[in-house]
């Protein structure tokens, strides 16, 4: 092996370590993995998550106001459930900080019925900051999801995910960047099936309710 070889080796090896150490990993997630309800709306929130490596510099934590998060376009699948009929989307409201601009591009929200798909944008002045939550762990809400709870004793699956949207980036920083999305995460809604006594008294009034509606 000749020294030019073993050089260039070793420069190899150097660019590989510099490239690692600079590595951002960008996921979605929820600010819980389960959300009971007794047959009434459950509001969900969604994260996104950067993990960065030891000594690497974050984008979300940033100090520079032009790193932070300026707008995103995500889904969440909730056509998964089990035990009757699931849960249903209800509304959507972007995190604090966050508007719905005027311009179409940022308005479209889709609802198939077992997927919503939405975009957004801070609109004017500068990006969102990340939290620091835990060791190379930043988190920011981007939005909080509403569904209506779905059949006593259902569980439905939120599986967060690329929008089926066209037009925007997954994500968008203010200095131009458009790192992608490799993490998803999942969640799951239970209906409790209410216990003995608040069945009969649930049945107790919907007899009362039927019986006032004859006497009408």
């Amino acid at each position: 092996m000749t020294i030019r070889t073993i050089l260039s080796a070793v420069a190899l090896t150097v660019v590989a370590v510099g490239s690692s150490a600079t590595a951002q990993t960008y996921g979605l997630g929820y600010d819980q993995t389960r959300y009971d309800t007794a047959g009434e709306s459950v509001e969900v929130t969604l994260l996104l998550t950067e993990d960065v490596s030891d000594g690497s510099t974050s984008r979300l934590g940033a100090a520079a106001s032009n790193d932070d998060l300026f707008s995103f376009s995500v889904s969440v699948d909730y056509g998964s459930f089990t035990g009757g009929s699931g849960s249903t989307f209800s509304s959507l409201e972007f995190a604090s900080g966050f508007v719905q601009s005027s311009d179409v591009v940022f308005t479209r929200i889709l609802d198939s019925g077992t997927r919503v798909s939405f975009e957004s944008t801070v609109g004017l002045g500068d990006g969102l900051p990340g939290t620091l939550v835990g060791a190379d762990l930043y988190e920011i809400p981007l939005a909080t999801l509403v569904f209506d709870a779905g059949d006593f004793g259902s569980v439905t699956t939120l599986q967060s995910g690329l929008t089926e949207l066209e037009g925007n980036p997954d994500l968008f920083f203010e200095d131009g960047a458009e790192p992608e999305l490799t993490n998803f995460g999942t969640a799951q809604i239970f209906v409790a099936v209410p216990e003995p006594g608040s069945a009969a008294f649930i049945a107790l009034l919907a007899g009362a309710g039927m019986i006032k509606r004859r006497r009408k």
